[in-house]
């Protein structure tokens, strides 16, 4: 038997089923708010041209660091987690080098 959100209990497999279900999908919904304004910047470079610099970071060494990155660990200072640098793909690895 499983409780619902309101506490009442469920007795119904269809029931608990969903319940299931619902607490699944709240795992990994995430209700945080962005900055649209910083998103809407970092869009508008992904298309921009960067000039690789002889001082900067090599392109392949941030990819090597992102893909060692550990998942499910704690986030750091910053609070952002390694999974969400890993979905950031090519863009954000653009973003890192320009830094």
């Amino acid at each position: 038997m499983v409780k619902d959100t309101q506490g009442t209990l469920l007795t119904k497999q269809e029931d608990i089923l969903k319940r299931w279900t619902e607490y699944g999908k709240s795992l990994y919904t995430d209700n945080r708010a962005y900055d649209t304004e910083v998103i809407k910047c970092c869009e508008a470079r992904h298309d921009a041209e960067y000039v690789e610099d002889g001082g900067n970071i090599a392109r392949e060494e941030i990819e090597e660091t992102v893909r060692k990155l550990k998942d499910r660990k704690s986030p750091g200072i910053d609070g952002i987690p390694a999974e969400l640098i890993k979905t950031g793909g090519p863009a954000l690895i653009t973003e890192i080098q320009t830094l």
